[in-house]
């Protein structure tokens, strides 16, 4: 009943209030233990997470979809297990402009738009999504609208497939199941694993990729993966370039995608 709740501020309410207090506290603390475990893994399953706070199976499935829902983590589908989400990647992006190759990049990218005057952007792989980064817009009336911070299906971009095209095939066939290929936007998206994988045959040869209305009607697009510095992992970063399908022709396409592969050779 309402009245027997009522209790006057230093009554019994106080040791309530505590108790609430120290549950929240370790709520969070095992929110953020749980976030920075992505630090050093690129995935966790349920059972992962329930060793690595010392809860319960269903209490790490609860904070996992609280996470999910937020946007700090997604699920893949096929394998049940959790992976960072764009807003953890978000809350990364003004640590990720402190980067030297971000710093390289951001002058190309300038120069690029101000040579053509389309639309750049400065993509990730995010699992087997393309995340958008950052932005340099043109200047024409009718222009691709600034992306940054959303992602989009990687086989339906010109920079996600630009990177998929640098990863090892056992892992590239890990990640792009069924399910994540039958995601289209449009009627030009490819939903064949073979289909694309014949275009990122065609990507790793020639050294960029195009995006003709896979994404969105009306819109074209090439990208570049930025080159690795060395022996270490693939590059993880493309620089895309996206305009209206009436001004970006074949010929101009292959014109930027020469010019993207010439520009970013110098952070080899």
């Amino acid at each position: 009943m309402r009245p027997s709740r009522a209790s006057p501020p230093g009554g019994p309410r106080q040791p309530a209030d505590r108790s609430r207090q120290g549950y929240q506290a370790d709520s969070v603390e095992r929110t953020l233990e749980l976030l920075l475990a992505f630090e050093s893994v690129d995935r966790i399953s349920v059972s992962e997470a329930s060793e690595l706070l010392g809860v319960s199976r269903s209490s790490a499935h609860r904070l996992l979809g609280m996470l999910q829902y937020r946007g700090f983590v997604r699920q893949d589908p096929r394998t049940r297990s959790y992976m960072g989400g764009p807003a953890l990647l978000r809350m990364g992006l003004a640590a990720l402009r402190r980067l030297e190759i971000r710093a390289a990049v951001g002058p190309i990218m300038q120069r690029v738009v101000e040579e053509i005057n389309e639309t750049a952007h400065l993509v990730v792989l995010q699992g087997a999504d393309a995340l958008f980064l950052d932005c340099v817009e043109g200047n024409h009336a009718v222009r691709a609208a600034a992306r940054t911070g959303t992602s989009l299906p990687a086989h339906c971009t010109a920079g996600g497939k630009a990177l998929l095209a640098r990863m090892a095939p056992d892992a590239r066939r890990a990640l792009l199941g069924p399910e994540v290929i039958g995601r289209a936007l449009t009627p030009r998206s490819l939903t064949s694993s073979a289909a694309l994988e014949r275009e990122l045959e065609r990507i790793a040869r020639r050294g960029y990729a195009l995006n003709d209305e896979e994404s969105e009607p009306g819109l074209r697009a090439v990208a570049a993966a930025i080159p690795s510095s060395g022996p270490g992992p693939a590059p993880d970063m493309a620089i895309t370039v996206s305009g209206p399908a009436s001004r970006l022709d074949a010929a101009r396409l292959e014109a930027i995608g020469a010019m993207l592969v010439d520009r970013l050779s110098t952070l080899g």
